[in-house]
């Protein structure tokens, strides 16, 4: 089932292609172009007889989501990234702040970098990070439900 979600997956990955021929006039290719380089590797490693690391979660758990995905669609998923470009300038309109005290839980290994500029844009973050990769509720659940109950405890009591 996965290496159905997979190719599924590797169809958007085509028809962001299309999106990067249509913006490469506007000056995105380059992002877009770095972006599409990274999903290909990451799409790649359903190819790999040994990937590097070890599973994430066993082949049941991952037929949770693949049940999932088969039944609800892939399309509210991925739809934040597909608009990922509107989001940007309509948000673009408001304070680039967080006010309120935040929790930002990075994955040492994961390929998205923790921003350098976190601080700024929220002052009150307390930031951990965790021995995995991006997704860090099922790589980590109790040190994750550990660090959220703590830091609830720290930050709103009742």
């Amino acid at each position: 089932m996965f290496a159905k979600f997979a190719l599924f997956n590797l169809a958007y990955i085509v028809a962001g292609l299309q999106v990067i021929v249509l913006e490469r006039e506007r000056g995105k290719f380059e992002i877009k172009l770095i972006a599409l380089v990274r999903s290909l590797r990451m799409i790649n490693l359903v190819e790999e007889q040994n990937p590097p690391g070890r599973l994430m979660m066993s082949e049941a758990e991952l037929d949770v989501f693949a049940k999932a995905f088969s039944a609800g669609g892939f399309t509210g998923p991925i739809n934040w990234y597909r608009n990922f470009t509107r989001n940007w300038t309509t948000l673009g309109n408001y304070p680039q702040k967080v006010t309120c005290p935040a929790l930002m839980i990075h994955g040492r290994y994961d390929m998205v970098q923790p921003s350098d500029r976190l601080k700024q844009i929220a002052p009150n973050v307390e930031v951990e990070m965790l021995q995995c990769g991006h997704w860090i509720q099922q790589e980590k659940p109790n040190e994750t439900n550990a660090l959220m109950l703590g830091w609830l405890a720290r930050n709103y009591r009742p």
